[in-house]
């Protein structure tokens, strides 16, 4: 699942590389972002990926009996949306920028692809391990070479 949840996150690192995203706790140090990183990835994917699409399938699919299919397109596209929306106030910190929210969505949409075919631990995995790389990334672009 290790490897699988770091080429499942490949994708989404070509795709960041277009889009300006504040990078969360950039004033911390280095564990402390790596460690935020990974919370984030698991945390994130437990409440919108394995909670939101599991209650919206379970309400609208099981209960009410609606199509699974829409209600499937329904439940990733509701909790992309709320994902997004959730980086910027009151929640977030963030300030709304049109950009950075369909990035986010998309990604959300992706993530939530990944969650309804592998599950939640390759979703969990993909985004924990997305934000490790932006952390790395970070960290290697601003090394200076000692005079």
């Amino acid at each position: 699942m290790y490897v699988e949840s770091l080429a499942l996150s490949v994708p989404l690192l070509v795709l960041s590389w277009a889009v300006p995203l504040t990078a969360g706790a950039t004033g911390a140090g280095t564990l402390h972002r790596l460690a935020l990183g990974v919370g984030a990835g698991v945390y994130e994917e437990l409440v919108f990926r394995l909670m939101i699409i599991s209650v919206i399938v379970i309400l609208a699919a099981d209960l009410l009996r609606l199509n699974r299919g829409g209600v499937a397109v329904a439940a990733v596209l509701l909790s992309s949306l709320a994902f997004a929306a959730h980086h910027h106030p009151p929640i977030g910190v963030e300030s709304f920028r049109l950009v950075p929210f369909l990035f986010r969505t998309a990604a959300g949409v992706y993530l939530a692809v990944i969650f309804w075919f592998r599950g939640y631990g390759p979703a969990a995995g993909c985004h924990a391990a997305y934000n490790v790389a932006l952390v790395a990334i970070d960290l290697l672009a601003n090394l200076r070479p000692a005079n």
